[in-house]
């Protein structure tokens, strides 16, 4: 548990846990090398060596073309649905945005929450000159696409990352057969509701992207760099801890029970951060044991109180441990 006093957080971590780019190629391209092999085929004591050259021996490599970016939407829509288990009513279409990303209607600061960057500031993982709104807008900078309905943005991202990220949003606007409750369901600082949502679109990208890979596409042409200095690290974790975190707990569920049990999760959201990370935790339903909330000091008045969870306590233990200790 934690609680907020003025600039102290008040920490009590016993049983914190549960309580058990570039074109692609139009053509083949040809690689032509040549080796040559020299042999001696007779010597004497009385005559001179004799040599021969073989002719050189021509090798050709053809290496296939990168595929080129899916344009038509009927094919992206039948992955999405292969992938995903249901089927669109309709065949979805994909607006290309003709307004800014500050016109679509998002206020920075629904990007970072407020509560989280007050607890993230006595706990020194953003610092005194950064700022949550710069945060929240550096965030909103980096919209690819929204949904629903499915709106692109004109952007500089290779074409095989930007048909991904059709199918990203091309799976949510699937997904909204489906029900989900929304909203926060526990007091930790995280949405598992979103957590859930964009895991499973990113688990369908991913396979997209995945078989593209398997075509012949370049794995870079699907990078994008998301670190922004207007967004402290920890909070840039916090801003991927659905798309990260949610996909492998998606990909997990699928790799053990096919895209029923991914999808279960819908029904059944995760209950803290813990069985995010976990999938087993999350399948056996493990919960968070109960952690006493800690005094405040004398004459310090409580603003805010809640449970920091697996995930912020790592982010935490990431300050002075290596990654895989800190998970651990």
């Amino acid at each position: 548990m934690w609680r907020r006093t003025g600039g102290l957080v008040v920490l009590a971590l016993l049983a914190a846990c549960s309580s058990g780019g570039v074109e692609a190629l139009p053509d083949p391209v040809t690689i032509t090398t040549t080796s040559t092999t020299t042999s001696t085929i007779a010597t004497t004591t009385t005559a001179p060596t004799s040599t021969t050259t073989t002719a050189p021996t021509t090798t050709t490599t053809t290496l296939a073309p990168e595929p080129e970016a899916e344009t038509d939407i009927g094919v992206l829509a039948a992955f999405v649905e292969e992938r995903s288990g249901l089927v669109f009513e309709e065949l979805p279409e994909i607006t290309e945005a003709t307004i800014s990303r500050d016109e679509i209607g998002v206020d920075p600061g629904f990007f970072v929450d407020e509560r989280l960057w007050n607890l993230f500031v006595p706990l020194r993982l953003v610092g005194p000159d950064d700022d949550r709104l710069a945060a929240g807008q550096a965030r909103l900078d980096q919209v690819r696409g929204v949904c629903c309905p499915v709106l692109m943005f004109e952007n500089d991202d290779h074409p095989l990352l930007r048909s991904m990220v059709v199918v990203h949003e091309l799976t949510h606007l699937l997904d909204r057969q489906r029900s989900l409750v929304r909203g926060p369901n526990s007091d930790e600082p995280l949405r598992f509701d979103v957590a859930v949502l964009e895991g499973n679109a990113q688990r369908v990208a991913f396979d997209y992207r995945a078989e593209l890979i398997a075509r012949g596409a370049d794995p870079s042409r699907f990078d994008f760099d998301w670190a922004d200095p207007r967004i402290p690290a920890a909070v840039l974790e916090v801003l991927e801890f659905p798309y990260e975190e949610g996909a492998v707990l998606s990909a997990a569920l699928a790799e053990r029970g096919g895209i029923e049990l991914a999808v279960q999760a819908f029904d059944r959201l995760p209950v803290s951060s813990e069985q995010v990370l976990d999938v087993d935790a999350y399948l056996d339903d493990e919960r968070p044991g109960a952690v006493a909330t800690p005094e405040p000091p004398r004459n310090a008045e409580v603003t805010d109180a809640g449970t920091m969870g697996a995930f912020v306590l790592r982010l935490l233990a990431a300050r002075t441990l290596d990654p895989e200790a800190a998970h651990d």
